[in-house]
């Protein structure tokens, strides 16, 4: 902090009504996130429910391009194309695993 005040004087601008209800809702939308994961993970297993952690990031680039006027850059998207499907994928494998070794052992 000691060493970042000295240059934060030349740069620092008071921070305004729009940036402040970016930051309200920011922590409103982060704490609604984590209270209904934690939830979640009270009624079930969290290796079922961590995929869902993942749509944290198509909402982030949602919200980066409505609101900050972020450009979308290819490796995000084809990052994010990778990363959602497959969570969701193994968190439908481990949600229903015990169905699955059933319908295996039967047919050996």
């Amino acid at each position: 902090m000691i060493i970042s005040f000295v240059p934060a004087l030349w740069v620092w601008r008071a921070v305004g009504h729009r940036e402040i209800f970016y930051l309200l809702i920011l922590g409103i939308s982060g704490v609604s996130v984590l209270f209904c994961i934690l939830r979640a993970a009270s009624a079930t297993e969290i290796s079922s429910i961590a995929p869902y952690k993942y749509v944290e990031l198509v909402f982030s680039i949602i919200i980066g391009y409505v609101l900050f006027n972020e450009i979308i850059q290819v490796p995000i998207i084809i990052g994010a194309c990778l990363i959602v499907p497959n969570a969701f994928l193994i968190g439908y494998y481990e949600t229903n695993k015990e169905k699955l070794y059933n319908k295996i052992t039967e047919n050996v």
